[in-house]
């Protein structure tokens, strides 16, 4: 795993040695260092940034505070702003009789695990089918993908500054998707 650092050290600093006296040959080699080592500078930086977005799971807790949408009120899937850690069974909640329950809070964690084999959960597959068909979105958290292109990365660079030197909101989040619905009376 580190020979091929020490040889990519042992080789610049050959070359370093080669164009020493050159100052045309400094600037290729400078160049050619910076254009192998930016990408990863870069896609640390990121990495690193993306651990400050925040998560959707607290900007969800934040908007249902606001609103009036209590636990008491609502159904939580697992991994959301009510249950984070708990994967309760829902699908046998009857959402034409709801009784005090108001709203729904869907998690793509919990969902994605079973889209990925429809055959297997039908049951899971269909009850996430109904409370879309018959409820109304109020709300919906996605989270932001990681940046690939130099110019996505930047932006992150540049939003991330722009947050800790003018205190201004986040753009980006992180964590599951979360939807909020108001189940119909």
């Amino acid at each position: 795993m580190t020979t091929p650092l020490f040889l990519a050290a042992l080789g610049t600093s050959f070359l370093w040695q080669k164009v020493r006296h050159q100052t045309a040959g400094k600037i290729a080699v400078a160049v050619f260092l910076l254009a192998g080592f930016v990408p990863f500078i870069l896609k640390g930086t990121v990495t690193s940034l993306m651990l400050t977005w925040p998560d959707t799971r607290n900007e969800a807790l934040r908007f249902m505070e606001e609103y009036d949408i209590t636990e008491n009120k609502t159904v939580s899937e697992g991994y959301t702003p009510y249950n984070p850690g708990n994967k309760n069974d829902i699908y046998e909640f009857d959402i034409f009789n709801p009784g005090e329950k108001e709203y729904f809070v869907l998690s793509s964690l919990m969902e994605d695990r079973f889209a990925a084999e429809p055959e297997r959960y039908v049951t899971q597959n269909a009850f996430y089918a109904r409370v879309r068909s018959h409820s109304v979105l109020i709300k919906d958290f996605r989270p932001d993908p990681e940046p690939t292109s130099v110019i996505d990365q930047l932006k992150v660079i540049f939003e991330y500054l722009n947050r800790k030197f003018r205190n201004s909101k986040p753009q980006y989040l992180t964590g599951p998707r979360l939807e909020i619905y108001k189940l119909q009376e």
